[in-house]
């Protein structure tokens, strides 16, 4: 038997292991609440008109469905403000509706 003064030292051990790139957690970013309810300004026929002087209804397609999905599409790249500016400048340029707000009230 040997002493163990005389036992030979076992190095260190080794320790392998795999490292990546660590997991980031996904943020989405919730939509953002439309202050204005576009299904009703899309209902009307002033806002149908003016979406299709900028986006024309393809051919079969339902013109007021074509203006919903516009403002929706729209207003969630650009935001409610930009699009409602935009649509109140062109009525109130038309004309055709001075006695009605952009959004088909009447005025007092």
């Amino acid at each position: 038997m040997q002493s163990p003064a005389a036992a030979p030292q076992k190095p260190p051990p080794l320790i392998i292991g795999v490292e990546g790139i660590a997991p980031k957690p996904i943020e989405l970013t919730p939509a953002a609440v439309p202050v204005i309810n576009w299904r009703m300004v899309g209902a009307l026929p002033p806002f149908q008109m003016f979406v299709h002087e900028l986006a024309p209804c393809p051919p079969g397609c339902d013109s007021q469905e074509w203006a919903i999905d516009y403002a929706l599409r729209f207003t969630g790249q650009r935001g409610d403000d930009v699009l409602m500016g935009e649509y109140s400048a062109w009525h109130e340029a038309k004309g055709y509706w001075s006695n009605e707000t952009p959004l088909g009230v009447l005025k007092d």
